[in-house]
């Protein structure tokens, strides 16, 4: 784990350190890759998972003929890096162009005709009531990418969930009765377009007082009535960069009788100053 924020550590293995660095992906922390477990001491590590890098070292050794070219944080660090890797591919120096999210947007090249996608389910079941627009969202923008010249284009999407509906919209063409469906579990639920948002995020080093203020703020914006409030709670990722993380959601119907409080208005409901507090009205993210 990260010792400054509540998530694991990516195992990197790069040209700079072939014997392996493990890498937050929030706070930028970095340690070697240790010889052995800090908990139990076993030297059996196995090393398992889906990213770029171990896609293209599989495609190597299952396809030795194809040239591969990685497109990811790790491969465009460097000014313009991103722009050199596409004209290569463009070039046909490559043959297959292996990416994270960043290459289902904004690329036109005429000559691909097939596009892969691993772990769709990875879009699918995130806590957040956007999760299956963005899905289909993502895996449209990504299908576009295959058939754009005059050869016709060809797309295959891995997934466990075949009868989830943004697979069976995607694959069916079915984008009005998805729409359909989906705007009435957010009804039911009475998320937007149903009503107005704004999440207020409160951090701190200092995790008692940080959770007795959030408890506190949310009773009072409770007791005014005026918005449906869910939380205090912690949010997704509890500490990022050693700071504790609470939340609280306000919906508001639509149209609002009583606008969302100020920023000032919330800071005024906690005691401690030291708290750092956030609101976004119609957040993009809940996370």
């Amino acid at each position: 784990m990260c010792p400054h924020c509540d998530v694991s550590l990516a195992y990197h293995l790069t040209a700079d350190f072939p014997q392996g660095q493990l890498i937050c992906h929030y706070c930028n922390f970095r340690q070697m890759q240790p010889q052995e477990c800090p908990q139990c001491g076993s030297r059996a590590f196995r090393y398992f998972g889906s990213g770029t890098q171990r896609v293209t070292e599989e495609i190597a050794k299952l396809f030795p003929h194809i040239r591969t070219l990685r497109f990811d944080s790790d491969t465009t660090r460097n000014k313009d890096q991103h722009r050199h890797l596409i004209a290569q591919f463009q070039q046909g120096k490559a043959d297959l162009l292996i990416g994270t999210q960043m290459i289902t947007k904004g690329i036109d090249i005429p000559q691909v005709t097939l596009v892969g996608v691993l772990a769709a389910d990875s879009l699918l079941h995130l806590s957040d009531y956007r999760a299956s627009e963005r899905a289909l969202q993502l895996l449209q923008q990504v299908a576009g990418r295959a058939g754009r010249g005059d050869d016709p284009g060809r797309v295959i999407i891995q997934t466990y969930a075949v009868e989830h509906p943004v697979i069976e919209a995607i694959t069916k063409y079915e984008y009005r009765s998805f729409m359909s469906e989906e705007l009435k579990h957010r009804s039911s639920f009475n998320y937007p377009p149903q009503c107005q948002m704004a999440l207020i995020h409160l951090s701190s080093l200092e995790p008692v007082r940080l959770e007795q203020e959030a408890q506190q703020l949310a009773s009072h914006l409770q007791a005014q009535n005026h918005w449906e409030v869910l939380g205090a709670a912690p949010a997704q990722i509890p500490r990022l960069a050693n700071r504790y993380r609470w939340q609280i959601l306000l919906k508001s119907p639509i149209p609002a009788e009583v606008k969302f409080p100020s920023l000032g208005e919330l800071r005024g409901y906690v005691k401690d100053k030291n708290i750092k507090i956030t609101i976004d009205v119609d957040p993009i993210h809940i996370l």
